[in-house]
């Protein structure tokens, strides 16, 4: 049998990684397609970009957040994001959120320098990167805003071994379990280090302490066990329990993300204060009120994307 040139080259330069990027299109199936001279899929190449500098600002609680905003949007294979809401595949929502949303630096771009015009770099390049550093390999590691990324798929961590990532073209950008999602490929939680140099300095290093006063005042109004967990996932994935967390979309602060902030109590406004009782104690009030209990919150947030 005769092997085409151009199927060759495609192999020899790693091209076969690229043309698997839809979720369930195997490297095995997509590598016999390219020898027997076959397209496997009918869209014009991303081209992988390399290279790149870490640098931007953001936090991992805001990149989860902005994500989220995008559930539910389309998948076009190898599409530039701004060419509308949902013109995007895995790897290119991450470069919209990121690079454009977020005005990070990502790979081959300088932070603010992203503008979604071309799909920018695949997920091969997104696992080279040195401006993000592997964690782990497991879901219950990745932190909201960490980049759950295999050879042919990646998706940004909204916590809870969570994700939201452009699935495909039949489900769009959609919120899906990390572990498990592709079968036969390494996973790699990436953590950009632009996020670990602003969690140093942010609020989200008090994180782990506004949680544990989280879970003792919930416990106050009898929240405990399940309904305790339903919180903690709640703000979890609302502000990742940072009294900083800021929207960057619809300007949600705080670990309760009040919008407009203003509905907190003077010390824990974004202009006022950021105290995380203060937040804290308002969320719970909150909840209560509008929802009952935390378990009836984390339903209504699963379902329609707020509380």
């Amino acid at each position: 049998m005769a092997v085409k040139g151009t199927a060759v080259a495609c192999v020899a330069v790693g091209s076969v990684l690229v043309f698997a990027g839809i979720k369930g299109y195997s490297i095995p199936q997509t590598v016999q397609d390219l020898v027997t001279g076959k397209t496997p899929l009918n869209q014009a190449q991303a081209t992988p970009i390399t290279g790149g500098v870490s640098g931007g600002s953001g936090s991992g609680s805001q990149i989860a957040t902005d994500a989220l905003q995008y559930k539910g949007a389309g998948y076009v294979w190898g599409g530039a994001p701004a060419q509308g809401t949902g013109n995007w595949d895995c790897s290119s929502f991450a470069n919209w959120v990121i690079g454009h949303d977020l005005n990070m630096a990502i790979p081959g771009y300088t932070a603010g320098s992203y503008t979604g015009q071309s799909h920018g770099p695949t997920t091969i390049s997104w696992l080279a990167w040195t401006g993000c550093t592997t964690v782990g390999h497991s879901g219950s590691v990745a932190q909201p805003g960490d980049l759950a990324v295999w050879q042919t798929h990646m998706g940004i961590a909204i916590g809870n071994g969570q994700m939201i990532s452009a699935e495909n073209p039949q489900d769009g950008t959609q919120v899906s379990g990390i572990d498990g999602f592709i079968t036969g490929e390494i996973l790699f939680i990436r953590r950009l280090n632009a996020v670990v140099v602003s969690t140093s300095s942010s609020g989200l290093a008090n994180s782990s302490s506004n949680q544990q006063l989280g879970q003792q005042l919930a416990a106050a109004r009898g929240w405990t066990g399940q309904q305790w967990t339903a919180l903690d996932q709640l703000w979890q994935q609302e502000s990742g329990w940072s009294n900083t967390a800021t929207n960057p979309s619809s300007g949600a602060y705080g670990i309760a993300q009040a919008n407009p902030p203003s509905k907190y109590p003077h010390a824990g406004q974004a202009s006022g204060g950021s105290d995380p009782r203060t937040q804290i104690e308002w969320g719970l009030s909150y909840i209560a009120q509008r929802y009952g209990n935390p378990a009836n919150a984390l339903a209504h947030e699963q379902s329609q994307g707020w509380y």
